[in-house]
Order: C-alpha cells, then structure tokens, then sequence
C-alpha cells in the first residue's frame, strides 16, 4: 500500500475517532453535521483506494470499492437532499440506510463466498492429501513387494516364504504341512558353460516351469502376498513351497516332470533337481528347523538317484546327536573298542569253508549303531580313512589266529569310495602286505559297484594299482547298481558277489533265476569267480550250484560272530585255539 494512502487512511480514522467522541459532547443536530461531514470524505476516501488496489492486482478490493461505492452513494444522495439539491424521496431520505444495506449485502456475499472458497480450498487440500498418502501407500506397497520377491524370478524370497509359511503352521498347528525344498544341482555347471547372462535366462525359464507346476499339485499352499504365489526362492538355485501333507500324493512322474531337459538357444539342457521333504509336526515345530532338515534330505544319496525323499533323523549327518555320535566313534577308533565279526564263504564245488568276510561292529554301544550307519557316519565325518587302516590291520591280525587255528581262509574287507580317491592309498596298502609277506594274496578287498561309478577314473586307477601289487580284488552288491559292462570287463578284479536283492527270492522268482544264471556266464566268460550273498536256505543253496555259481555266503552257513566263536565253529573238536587279541 502506497505512502499517502496510508497516511490518508490514518486521518480519516482519526476523524472519525473526533467525530464518535463528539455524539457525548455535541447536541444531536451538531454531531449528526459533524459526523456526517467527516464520514462524506472519508467514504470518498475509502471509494477512491478501493479501485486504486484493484487496479494494482489486489481481487478483494473490487468487493470493497462496490460495498462502500454503495455506502457513498447514499450518503451523498442524503446529504443533496438535506441541502435541498434534490427532492424529498423514500431513496433520497433513506440514502445512508440503503446504502449501508447494500454494503452489508454486498460484505455477507463476499464473506459467504470467502467461506466457499476456504472450504472449497480445505477439500482441496484434504482430497490433495488422500491422494499423497495413497500414492506413498501405493510406493511402500511397491517398495514391500520388491522386498519380498527375488528380482530375477520374481518369485517370492526367503523372508516372504519363511513369514507366510510360519503364518499357515501356527494358524493352523493341528494339521500335518510338508515343507519341499527343491535345488538344481547342475545351474553351477551351466553357468560356467553358457556365463551368469544366459545362466539368469535359464533360471527364470526354469523357474517359471515350477511354478506352472507347484501350482497344480494337490494340497500346495500360498507362500507369497498373491494366491497364486507357490513357489518361492531360497537361493538361486534353491526353490521351496509348503503342501498340506493329508492332500498330497507322491507321483512320480511328476518328480520326472521336475527333472525333465528344457529347450535354450537349441539346446536341451537337463534340470537335476533333487527334492527334499520334511514333515511338520513329525520332523519338527518351526519352520527353520523344517527347511534345515528339508535341505538335508534333499542332499540324500535316495533324492539325488530318485529325486525326492524325506527327512530321516537316522541319516541326518548334521544333527547334534550324529556330531556327537562322531565324537563318540572317533574316541572308540582310538581306545580299540570296535571290533570285527566274520562270515564264512563256501566252496560250492569242494563244500568246504575257504574264507571269512570281516565285518565292522561297535560292540557295547547302547543304543546300537548299524555297521551301514556306521561306515557313512565315518565317511561324512572323515573317519574312514584312519577306520579302514584299522580293519585291515586287524583283518591280517585275524588271518594269523586262523593260520595257528590250522584255517588258511581269506579274509574279504569291504573299502570306501573315499579310500579309493586317496593318492596314497595304494602304496599303504603294499607297505602293509611287504610287512605281512605271509598273507599276499589272501587279503581281498571288496569294492561296491555303485562306489565305482561315482568316480570312475580314479577308481579305476587305484584299482590297478592294487592289481599290479597282487592284492585280490573283488566287486561287492554287484545288480545293486547301474554300471555298464564296458565298465565293468575293465576292472582288475578275481571275484563278483552277487546282491542278497537278486538272491533272496531265487527260489519263487523266475526274472531273478535268469538274471542271476546270464550273471554266472557272464562272469565267468570274463574271468571272474562268482560268490552268491544273502544265501538263507540248503534249496537256494543247491539251485545256485546247479547254476554253476562258485562260492556262497549267508545265514545257511553263520552269522557274522567274533573270531572265537567262529574258529570253535569251524573246528568244533579243538578246545585250546588261539584267540584274536583286540
């Protein structure tokens, strides 16, 4: 506002402030000229700042200059009519009434709007507001989505299944939830073949699959915000999804479905999956625990041949009972508290007794530790190394009580894989047989078929050399496995056992007769002497040597038993022999 508008504005209240206090002073005729005087000025005053503002930008002073324009007017028609200008009428008399009438008219308007417009303004702002929070609402629930879900895949992550998944098994803790984590074993192998672009191509094929999959199986549960989100990702080659356990069904051909080849850049590139499974409550009463024990089953020897298996405590190399079962293994290695039983073999041909298999035992140990369970829990951990060194050391330890017995027997000890993958194995071995020159040829170490396969370059060369150091060698569960017989002509080996699996049922089975006769031929067409395990009965016994098998094993002849006990067996007339000393 301008310098003399305001010092005019401030006379004019000063003069009307003169004109309020002269209504006590004046009589009524003096103070109403007087105020009338002043008031005809001032309101001229205020007309005339009125459209000076609002030419100079400011909206409301349009208002005002029309409320006190009006008031103007009717002053200045009274004050024409006092003055005798112009004639008496209801307009002329009543000027300053009608005036200050239509200035208040005229101010109620422009307030009423000025409310419109400030609520108007206030919805404005409050709808302005509902939209920010909605947008920043739509951001966070962007932001949290991207959070929960692996960028590749876009597949919900590890935080999102493990809070879902928690969710469905304590809303719901009464019913019995299998928990299926799925991992692609060879993506590592891809990726150094194809690179991490292609690789991350393929993964999210792959993943889309599953998913297409998980989402048709029976009784698969939502891990993620949306209900077509069953699938989630663990790690990048680690998937998982949660299945109420009453409704699904084990099928197969849906696990072959999983492992099936898919088709990229012309290539048909085969999915190694392998499925673990674990069962809540049977496995355990939290998720963390559940997808701990998924992991382990899914690592089994069982998923890795058939692609799923459960959870199974016994197997489980991780859990703290087995950590302490190692501890407790480790100290019985060296105190000397294992021991090994023997099996006799017989001679079909001669009928005589001409070797013993050694077998591990842990005798003591309550609860009771299997031989099966005890070689992989010293595999796992490894034991197996210093554990074989002491069986063949105790097996050539045992020949000598079987030799003062007047038993020249071989003794038939079962090895690792792991033993075959040590580069100092072989000349362990031959150190062992030139310090006992007395048992060369009579130590026969047996190999799986199935440990051969899985490495079979080194195993083939460790083989060999044993071979070339004239040490036995026989090949262990022979038909357990899937080796080929290209394979199989290759190695150095004097004997074949068939598996108790193709031996038990000889007798009703026909395929199990014909498989086991073309083995016999077969076996001996390439040099091989043929032992028959799991051999229970005098009938099996006799079909067997019909079929010209050469040697046989089993409860028809003895259970394994302590050296004592079989040495009293062998020789039932011999009161003083020699025992094994541990």
């Amino acid at each position: 506002m301008g310098g003399w508008i305001r010092h005019s504005v401030q006379a004019a209240i000063y003069l009307n402030l003169f004109a309020l206090l002269g209504v006590a002073v004046f009589d009524h005729n003096l103070s109403s000229w007087l105020s009338l005087a002043i008031a005809v000025p001032t309101c001229l005053l205020l007309a005339l700042i009125g459209p000076v503002l609002w030419l100079r930008g400011h909206p409301l002073s349009g208002i005002y200059t029309l409320s006190w324009g009006a008031l103007t007017i009717g002053c200045l028609l009274t004050i024409a009519n006092m003055f005798g200008l112009l004639p008496n009428s209801f307009i002329t008399t009543h000027g300053v009434q009608l005036g200050s009438t239509i200035q208040a008219l005229v101010l109620t308007a422009a307030l009423a709007n000025r409310i419109y417009l400030e609520r108007e303004s206030q919805a404005r702002s409050r709808e302005a507001e509902l939209a920010a929070l909605s947008a920043q609402r739509r951001a966070e629930q962007r932001s949290l989505d991207q959070a929960m879900r692996e960028p590749l895949t876009r597949l919900p992550n590890r935080t999102c299944f493990e809070m879902t998944a928690s969710e469905t098994l304590n809303l719901k803790p009464g019913k019995r939830w299998a928990v299926c984590v799925l991992r692609l074993n060879n993506l590592a192998a891809i990726t150094k073949t194809l690179g991490h672009r292609n690789s991350d191509r393929l993964l999210e094929l792959v993943a889309l699959r599953l998913h297409q999959i998980a989402l048709e199986l029976p009784g698969v549960q939502p891990v993620g915000p949306r209900d077509d989100d069953c699938l989630a990702v663990l790690e990048p080659a680690t998937f998982a999804y949660l299945m109420d356990a009453g409704a699904a069904t084990y099928d197969p051909q849906r696990v072959e479905q999983l492992r099936e080849p898919i088709d990229y850049l012309g290539m048909q590139l085969p999915m190694d999956s392998c499925i673990g499974v674990a069962i809540f409550p049977d496995h355990g009463q939290d998720l963390n625990t559940l997808v701990h024990q998924a992991y382990v089953a899914q690592e089994s020897a069982i998923a890795i041949e058939k692609g799923m298996a459960y959870y199974t405590p016994a197997r489980d190399p991780y859990s703290p009972e087995r950590l302490t079962l190692v501890t407790e293994l480790r100290h019985a290695l060296e105190h000397n508290e294992l021991a090994l039983w023997y099996q006799p073999k017989r001679c079909l041909k001669s009928n005589e007794i001409v070797g013993v298999e050694a077998l591990i035992r842990w005798p003591g140990r309550q609860p009771a530790v299997h031989a099966d369970q005890l070689i992989a829990l010293a595999e796992q951990s490894g034991l197996i190394r210093p554990l074989t060194r002491w069986v063949m050391e105790q097996a050539l330890a045992a020949r000598n009580v079987l030799l003062e017995a007047g038993l020249d027997l071989t003794v038939s000890i079962n090895i690792s894989p792991n033993n075959l993958r040590e580069r100092d194995f072989p000349l362990f071995v031959q150190r062992l047989m030139t310090s006992h020159h007395q048992h060369r040829g009579r130590l026969i170490l047996e190999v799986t078929e199935t440990s051969m396969m899985q490495d079979p370059a080194n195993s083939m060369r460790t083989l060999r050399s044993l071979d070339y150091a004239g040490i036995p060698l026989a090949i262990d569960d022979f038909g357990s496995g899937y080796s080929s017989l290209s394979y199989i002509k290759q190695l150095p080996a004097c004997e074949v056992k068939i598996d108790r699996s193709l031996v038990t049922d000889l007798l009703t089975h026909t395929d199990d007769r014909i498989i086991v006769k073309t083995t016999i031929d077969m076996c001996h067409n390439l040099g091989y002497q043929v032992v028959a395990e799991g051999v229970e009965d005098e009938a099996t016994t006799e079909l067997l040597r019909e079929m010209g098998c050469d040697m046989i094993q089993g409860y028809v002849l003895a259970k394994p038993q302590p050296l004592a006990d079989l040495i009293a067996q062998l020789r039932p007339g011999d009161r003083d022999l020699p025992v094994l000393r541990q």
